[in-house]
This record gives structure tokens, C-alpha cells and sequence, in this order.
């Protein structure tokens, strides 16, 4: 009886010690709260050991789908992404009410992409955006969709993508931030630039790179110059690249060289095709409906666009009008400046032609530069300044060194715009003579060679021999510079035409550049 009371109550004490220690020693969320500190302090190989081992111990506890999960990121965070997908599959299909079955969908898109297998991601990122309304869920759908199409090689899609993801960062910016913004523009400016070499776009997207603090360096200037710039020489069909002149007719562009003779462009076609004519030496064209007027070294030339044939414009008894310069159209005249014979005016309707020389009230038999508009004639000599005709009034007025308004005499530009005419003087700078206060002023500009002047909008473009371009805005006042450190091919400007988006710069040595540079949207 003593040995069965002495059995009973040391069985009683060995019970009692083991209930004790389980209450004092084994709390059940103990591996679990290890786990979740472990992670927090980015300990991912220790809190994944933990996690595992609270799986295996407590598989009833509620805390189990929380530790899935974690499982599941530690994994991830680890680059195990095979194991992360076998731990985030069982938390969704095994425990569906789980707090995160939202936010699974990316994560599983995240691994698989990881993992390379593309089409997998994309499932899960489409799904990720399909059961989340919050715009940061859905930029970061459409930025991984975009990465995904980018590896695949289908740009348009990838484009598509990214261009949704910042129209949803556009309008909440708190879903990326500027880096990832930059980043992501640069990408879209790359992209639109290789699918389909859109200027506005890729300028567009980059320009916008750049505003969120993408840095500027030798690649992404490199792909601006390659927007910006598109390059037209002698390596890629250009016979001679000394540019004299160049005019827009729709899908052609006619390029006019000082030895090489006269070059259609046609855009669509991306070709140059010759044009046979009796002088190779061009120092100006101009393009009508169905001819091109053409000054050469060699005389006058009008080229019919249909026959292409051509023939010299001559004046009593078969005269050439050799070292003939400029033209333009007046109306139903065209205005030919000479080194020889002054001014040849040639009535389009009459086909007559007129001498404007020393006998005339040009006064000169060297006139170089020309500008006309409704109202006056302009004519730039080399050595009697510049003559302006008005046109109502039938008055002359005369601009030169005699009479104090200019330094110098030798004309090489002549701009009319508005109630004022711009002109560039060799060897000495830029005027702006007014109209109407028949006043003149000297823009201190440091650009003693101008060789031509053009308008767009509110800017005055002047291209010089030497110095580059000067892009001055009229409304501001301000000057800009452009010149070879700014990506132009030379800084030797002889020739610029205006068309749109587009500047097209002919060099006195370095063929061509089509400029690409949008106008500001209050000017459209």
C-alpha cells in the first residue's frame, strides 16, 4: 500500500513539472514572434527557419497564414523564388481569406518574372491590376508589363505600358517617385525613338526625363542628338556637302550645292535623286507649282518639274546673267540679285524680265542679298548698303555707311518682318532698321559674319560663318547659342529653312542637319 501511495504521488510531481514548464517555457506564437522580429531586422535566413519551424509545430494556429506569407517574402527577399511561389500558392488556395490575397498576385508576378517565365508574370500582373483600384497597384502592374513586353522585344507594347504607368503617376505623384519617373520616361524616349523614330515623342518623353532628374550623361545627350539631329552628307548620298540653299515642296526636298549641282530629297522615299542642269555651281532656288528657279555661277535656269527639262533665262540677244545670287518670289515677279547685272525681274504672267542695275535706283551691279513682302522690296549690295523700295509710296530709301545708318556696306542678309527689316552686315553685325520710326539699331551680338536670317513664330534665326546660329526671341529678348558645342555639325551656316517642328541647316562644309525643335505649345 505505501509503495502504490509513493508510485501515485511521484507520478503526480512528474505530471505536475511537465504541465509547470509547458506554462512557464512554451508559448505557442513564441517561433512566430521570433520570425517576425527576425525579419523586421532583415534577417531573412533566420526568420525563414523560424517561420518553418512555427509551421511544423502549430499548423492549427490562426497566426499560420501571417507566417505563410512571411515564409513566402523571406524567400523572395532571399531570391529563392521557386520557393516563394510554392509558399504563396498555399497561402492563397489554402487559406483564401488571408489578409493579403490582394497583394499575392504581384508577388507571384514578381517571382515568376524573376524566374524568366514571362508569361506566368504577365497573368499575375493583369490580375494584380484587375482585383486592386489604388493607382499605385496599377502603375505597378503596367510598369512591370512594360518591362516584361521590353525583354520580349515587343516595343510598341512595352511603349503602351509605360506611357499608361506615368499617365497614372501624373496623376497621383506620390505612386513613383521622380527617379522612377525619370527612369521610366528615358526608357519610353528610347523606345518611341526605335519603334517608329517619332521626334515628338521621344523629345517629349526625354525633355520630361530630364525635368525629374535623369542625369545627363554621354548616353542620354547622345540619344537628344540623335532626336534633334538627323544628318544628310556626302556619306549618305549628298553629291557635294557645301550647301547653298534648300526649299521645301511637300515630300521633296530640293537641295541646291555650291559644285555639286541640284539634288531632290525625297522624304518618304528617304532618296536623293540628281537633277541634270547645265551648271553644277547653285547659289539659290526657288520652287514653284511647276518649275524651279535656279541662280548659279553660271547664269539663270528654270527647271520644269514635269519635262525636267531646263532651260537659261537670258535677256537681249541671248545675255547670260552670270554670278547670279539670291531669288525670290514678289508677287507675280521673281527677283534674281547679281554680282553683275544688279537685279533681274522677271514677270511669271508676261515672261518678261526687267534690269535693275546702276541705271536703276538700286544704284549697284553688285547685289547680293533680297527680302520683299506686301509692301517693300529690300536689296542688299556690297557696296551701297541697302536699298529699300516701297512699293505704295513708290519711294526709295537708302540704308549705308554715307549716310551714318550702318558701319559697312557690304550686305549679306535681309530679313522683312513686320514694321521691321533685319539685316546682317559683313564684317561687322546684325541691324533691325523700323519701319515706321525709320530708325536702326546695332544688336552688340559679337557676330561680326552673318550669312542668313529667317523667322519663325517670335524667333529671329541667324545663322553666321563661324559662330553658329543665334535664336533670338523677340518677345523676351533673350539670345540663345547654337553651335557645334551645342551638337551642330558646323559652324559654318549658310543656308536655313523653316518647316514646322523642323529646321533644316545647310553647312558651307558639312552637308546637312534637320533640326528637330518643337515649337512652345502657346505658339501653336
Amino acid at each position: 500500500m505505501k509503495k502504490l501511495l509513493l508510485f501515485i504521488f511521484s507520478f503526480s510531481l512528474l505530471v505536475m513539472s511537465v504541465i509547470g514548464a509547458s506554462n512557464t517555457s512554451d508559448d505557442p506564437l513564441l517561433l512566430y514572434r521570433q520570425g517576425l522580429d527576425s525579419f523586421q531586422k532583415k534577417k531573412y535566413l533566420e526568420a525563414e527557419q523560424l517561420f518553418r519551424q512555427f509551421i511544423a509545430t502549430e499548423p492549427f494556429a490562426y497566426e499560420i497564414r501571417e507566417a505563410y506569407y512571411y515564409l513566402a517574402e523571406t524567400n523572395r527577399l532571399q531570391k529563392k523564388y521557386t520557393e516563394a511561389i510554392v509558399n504563396y500558392n498555399i497561402l492563397k488556395h489554402r487559406y483564401p481569406n488571408n489578409n493579403h490575397m490582394k497583394e499575392i498576385p504581384l508577388k507571384l508576378g514578381q517571382c515568376y518574372f524573376r524566374t524568366g517565365n514571362h508569361v506566368r508574370a504577365e497573368y499575375y500582373f493583369k490580375e494584380y491590376e484587375k482585383v486592386n483600384d489604388s493607382l499605385k497597384a496599377k502603375f505597378a502592374a503596367n510598369l512591370y508589363l512594360g518591362e516584361i513586353a521590353e525583354q520580349n522585344r515587343a516595343r510598341q507594347d512595352a511603349a503602351a505600358y509605360y506611357r499608361k504607368a506615368l499617365l497614372l503617376a501624373e496623376k497621383d505623384p506620390t505612386v513613383a517617385n521622380d527617379s522612377l519617373q525619370a527612369n521610366l520616361y528615358y526608357r519610353l524616349a528610347k523606345l518611341s525613338w526605335i519603334v517608329s523614330k517619332d521626334h515628338a515623342s521621344a523629345f517629349d518623353a526625354l525633355k520630361r526625363a530630364f525635368t525629374k532628374g535623369l542625369k545627363r550623361d554621354a548616353e542620354a545627350i547622345f540619344l537628344l542628338r540623335e532626336i534633334m539631329f538627323t544628318r544628310f552628307s556626302q556619306e549618305n548620298g549628298l553629291p557635294d556637302d557645301a550647301i547653298a540653299d534648300i526649299k521645301i515642296d511637300g515630300d521633296d526636298v530640293y537641295i541646291a550645292t555650291f559644285g555639286g549641282g541640284l539634288v531632290r530629297y525625297v522624304r518618304s522615299a528617304d532618296k536623293f535623286e540628281k537633277i541634270p542642269l547645265p551648271s553644277p555651281q547653285i547659289r539659290s532656288i526657288h520652287v514653284d507649282f511647276d518649275a524651279i528657279f535656279i541662280s548659279t555661277f553660271d547664269g539663270i535656269f528654270i527647271h520644269d518639274k514635269k519635262s525636267s527639262l531646263s532651260r537659261p533665262l537670258t535677256g537681249e540677244n541671248q545675255e547670260i546673267f552670270q554670278l547670279a545670287q539670291k531669288v525670290i518670289k514678289d508677287d507675280r515677279y521673281l527677283l534674281f540679285t547679281t554680282l553683275t547685272k544688279g537685279v533681274i525681274k522677271y514677270d511669271l504672267y508676261k515672261k518678261t524680265l526687267e534690269i535693275l542695275d546702276t541705271n536703276s535706283f538700286i544704284g549697284s551691279s553688285q547685289v547680293y542679298a533680297v527680302a520683299a513682302d506686301h509692301r517693300f522690296n529690300a536689296f542688299g549690295t556690297l557696296d551701297h548698303g541697302v536699298i529699300l523700295y516701297d512699293k505704295e509710296k513708290k519711294q526709295v530709301i537708302r540704308l549705308s555707311r554715307q549716310n551714318g545708318m550702318l558701319q559697312k556696306d557690304n550686305i549679306k542678309a535681309l530679313l522683312l518682318d513686320g514694321r521691321f527689316l533685319w539685316i546682317g552686315v559683313h564684317d561687322s553685325g546684325i541691324y533691325r532698321y523700323d519701319l515706321e520710326n525709320a530708325s536702326i539699331q546695332f544688336f552688340n551680338w559679337q557676330l561680326p559674319f552673318p550669312t542668313v536670317i529667317a523667322k519663325r513664330e517670335r524667333e529671329i534665326w541667324i545663322g553666321t560663318s563661324g559662330n553658329g546660329i543665334r535664336i533670338y526671341n523677340r518677345e523676351t529678348g533673350t539670345l540663345e547659342k547654337l553651335r557645334g558645342i551645342e551638337g551642330l555639325k558646323s559652324n559654318e551656316i549658310h543656308s536655313l529653312e523653316i518647316d514646322g517642328d523642323f529646321i533644316w541647316i545647310g553647312y558651307l562644309d558639312r552637308g546637312i542637319d534637320r533640326l528637330y525643335r518643337p515649337l512652345p505649345q502657346e505658339n501653336r
